[in-house]
């Protein structure tokens, strides 16, 4: 790897809504050292709109109250934690998480070398 950086390789999720846009759902390291507890955010984009249906069923699941690792990582792990819970919903495809997400989520990708496997760190929702 070139200089020996690995880059930092962060996840988040869009939700595409048919005909009325997307929203992101993200989950990050709070900024302050030593902090473990996730920073939940919902961002409109300008050209989309949110859907509220998906953000009460965030809500209820108690999805937005995540603590990431010592590490300051674990987004891998809140992705697939919440994609799957809007699959048993019907409201994303199940086989799709599985067969393409799952395996895309094993790997860090840093620029001019090949994926690198990486281990999926998990926090824990409180």
């Amino acid at each position: 790897m070139p200089n020996g950086d690995l880059s930092q390789n962060h996840w988040t999720i869009y939700l595409l809504l048919n005909g009325s846009g997307s929203v992101q759902i993200n989950m990050k390291t709070d900024p302050r050292p030593s902090v473990v507890q996730g920073v939940y955010e919902v961002t409109r984009r300008s050209y989309r709109v949110s859907n509220g249906c998906t953000m009460q069923e965030i809500s209820s699941k108690g999805w937005h109250r995540y603590n990431m690792t010592a590490g300051g990582v674990g987004c891998r792990h809140w992705v697939l934690a919440v994609l799957r819970g809007l699959a048993a919903r019907g409201w994303v495809d199940a086989n799709d998480i599985e067969t393409q997400l799952v395996p895309a989520l094993q790997f860090n990708y840093s620029k001019n070398t090949s994926p690198i496997p990486l281990k999926t760190l998990e926090g824990s929702f409180y």
